[in-house]
C-alpha cells in the first residue's frame, strides 16, 4: 500500500512538473529573398551565364508548437510556414541577349528544431527544413513553363524574442548546396536547367498561448 502511495505522489509530482509544457501559437510578417548568384546552368546541354537579378519581399505565416521541459533551458519546436517569394533570374544568352526574368514561387516548409533559452525572454534555435514548392509563376513571354524541384532540404536558424504572450522572430533559411533545381521551358522548344537555393531572411510577429518562461524566473536556470 505505501508503495502504491508512493508511486501515486510521485506521479503527480512529474505530472505536475511538466504539465503545460507545451506553447502553441501563430506568425506573421515579411520575407527578404537575399541575393543568391547561380553557378550551375546549361541551356540546350550547353552552359551558360545566369545570376540573380535584385531582392524581393514576400508574405510568411507561420504555425507552431514548442515542447518546453519545466525547469530545463532546451526545448524543441515544429513549424509550418506558408511563404510567398518574389525574385528574379538575369541571364546572359545568345537567344535572348541580357534580359531579367521576374517570378514568385509560393512553398509550405514545415520545420523541426531544437532550441534554447538564454533568458527567459531571449531564444535561439535551429534545424532542418524541407520546403515543398506548391506554385510559381514567371512572368516573361519567352517561357512557356517553369518547372520547380517540388521538395528542398534546408537549414533555419532563428533568434526570438517573447514578451508576454506576444513573440517576435528573426529568421534565416537557407537551402543546401545543389538546391533548387528549376527548368524553363521556351517558346522555341529551348530548356534551360539550373540550381537556385533559397536564402531568405524573414521578420515575424506572433501570439502564443501560454508563457510558461515567465512562471521560472525563480528557478536557478535563468539565474
Amino acid at each position: 500500500m505505501k508503495n502504491l502511495i508512493l508511486a501515486a505522489v510521485l506521479f503527480c509530482c512529474v505530472q505536475g512538473a511538466f504539465a503545460q509544457a507545451w506553447e502553441a501559437g501563430f506568425m506573421v510578417g515579411i520575407g527578404y529573398n537575399l541575393p543568391n548568384v547561380t553557378t550551375e546552368a546549361t541551356y540546350n546541354d550547353q552552359l551558360v551565364s545566369i545570376a540573380s537579378a535584385g531582392s524581393n519581399n514576400g508574405y510568411r505565416a507561420v504555425a507552431f508548437a514548442r515542447y518546453v521541459p519545466a525547469f530545463f533551458p532546451v526545448f524543441i519546436q515544429f513549424d509550418i510556414l506558408a511563404a510567398h517569394t518574389s525574385g528574379g533570374i538575369a541571364f546572359g544568352m545568345s537567344n535572348f541577349g541580357n534580359e531579367n526574368f521576374p517570378m514568385s514561387i509560393d512553398r509550405f516548409v514545415p520545420t523541426a528544431m531544437v532550441g534554447i533559452r538564454f533568458t527567459p525572454r531571449f531564444r535561439i534555435s535551429g534545424g532542418p527544413v524541407y520546403s515543398f514548392t506548391y506554385g510559381s509563376t514567371i512572368k516573361n513571354e519567352k517561357v512557356m513553363e517553369a518547372v520547380f524541384k517540388p521538395g528542398e532540404i534546408g537549414m533555419q536558424f532563428v533568434a526570438g524574442l517573447d514578451y508576454g504572450n506576444l513573440c517576435f522572430d528573426l529568421r534565416y533559411e537557407s537551402t543546401f548546396a545543389h538546391g533548387g533545381y528549376t527548368e524553363f521551358r521556351f517558346q522555341n522548344n529551348g530548356k534551360l536547367s539550373f540550381y537556385k537555393g533559397i536564402s531568405e531572411l524573414s521578420l515575424l510577429v506572433g501570439y502564443r498561448f501560454g508563457d510558461y518562461s515567465s512562471r521560472r524566473r525563480s528557478t536557478k536556470t535563468y539565474k
